[in-house]
């Protein structure tokens, strides 16, 4: 069902999106996944406040089967498939790659107008370290910070090698 974007916002005013990518083998990203799964748990606070999605350009049947495996019940899926979503709000580039991005906007009697973008993802990164263009709603990278090793070199691995072998991806 194609749903319009001014439908996405519900009963609010603001409308949260994130582009969740899949790899070239066509699984879900482990960050992406890392960074969802808390935001599973956080949704009804979220919600309260904002409108928010998850689109992929995957079919979102695909979507949906990994958020079963996940756990995943309060987020709404939706795929990009077939829009131009991802090439106008920065989610690929020109080779049609997927990027992680979180993208805001707000909805006026004017219309609606793109608020926000987690553009730090296209920042320089120093050496050994990771785009933390989400750090500030990633609960894991929070979590990590706060210990005497802090986040290191981690990356997030989970375990989702054992959900994907579930869906035939890995």
């Amino acid at each position: 069902t194609k749903t319009r974007f001014s439908e996405l916002f519900g009963a609010h005013d603001t409308l949260m999106v994130y582009s969740l990518m899949y790899t070239d083998g066509g699984s879900p990203c482990p960050g992406c996944t890392s960074l969802l799964d808390g935001f599973q748990g956080n949704m009804p606070g979220i919600g309260e406040r904002a409108s928010i999605v998850v689109v992929a350009k995957a079919p979102v049947a695909k979507s949906r089967q990994w958020a079963r495996l996940r756990g995943w019940r309060n987020l709404r899926l939706l795929s990009s498939a077939g829009t131009s979503y991802n090439a106008d709000y920065f989610a690929e580039d020109a080779e049609g790659d997927q990027w992680p991005i979180m993208n805001v906007f707000r909805r006026t009697k004017d219309g609606i107008r793109h608020f926000w973008a987690s553009e730090l993802l296209y920042a320089p990164e120093d050496p050994g370290q990771h785009g933390r263009h989400l750090d500030l709603v990633w609960p894991l990278w929070s979590a990590l910070d706060m210990t005497p090793e802090g986040r290191g070199d981690a990356f997030p691995t989970g375990s989702y090698e054992e959900s994907l072998a579930k869906i035939g991806g890995a």
